[in-house]
């Protein structure tokens, strides 16, 4: 499985800023992705400008950041913020707690370029959560130096976590051994990678089991 070159190309984000920064793929079972354009035809616009998700959700904005730097401004408790982002044209976020979210163009936020998000507990069953191996989208991304990312097991596993580049090759190892089962966050320092897209690939599998292969 590790030799297989299956990527994702509709997870990948096009950079146009020369910055280093450092893309990365990833999914979470059962969560969705949500795109809000702004922008271009769209003029000092979210498109949408209010979005209903559930928690752990990813949202992504596609635009140009140069010309209208993003910044979340509001978030209930326990979540983490960011901004301003000002360079790119998308960047993503993973949301991980359930309430009210509200975002704007530093530049524009006088001329009611701002958005709102509302998220709700998962919808996922209890009984179907708990017995579902989760990879969630890493957080930050695009990413300058280190990205952080959260997975959770129903069991104790074998779970190999590898980075690779758009070709397939793998180009680092994030993490490879016996996992305890829970909720688990891992850092990973991309500084030595050159600028571009790359993709995480998550295997996780009982002793003797075959993998399930999330990326």
């Amino acid at each position: 499985m590790l030799g297989a070159k299956i990527l994702s190309p509709s997870r990948a984000f096009v950079l146009t800023s020369i910055v280093a920064l450092f893309v990365f793929c990833g999914s979470m079972g059962y969560a969705t992705t949500h795109t809000i354009n702004f922008g271009g035809n769209l003029g000092n616009t979210y498109s949408p400008s209010s979005l209903n998700m559930n928690v752990g959700d990813t949202i992504m904005w596609v635009g140009s950041f140069e010309f209208h730097p993003l910044r979340l401004f509001a978030v209930p408790s326990g979540a983490d913020s960011f901004g301003p982002i000002s360079s790119g044209t998308s960047f993503s976020y993973v949301v991980r707690v359930a309430g009210e979210y509200a975002y704007q163009c530093d530049a524009h936020f006088d001329q009611g370029m701002t958005g709102s998000m509302n998220a709700s507990p998962s919808a996922v069953g209890g009984a179907e959560q708990a017995n579902a191996v989760r990879f969630e989208q890493n957080f930050p991304n695009p990413v300058q130096s280190v990205t952080t990312m959260h997975f959770t097991l129903p069991s104790d596993q074998i779970v190999s976590l590898k980075v690779y580049n758009v070709l397939g090759d793998e180009v680092a190892t994030v993490t490879n051994g016996r996992t305890q089962a829970g909720e688990h966050e891992v850092k990973f320092d991309a500084s030595q990678l050159p600028a571009g897209h790359y993709f995480l690939r998550l295997e996780a599998h009982a002793t003797g089991a075959s993998p399930i292969v999330i990326t």
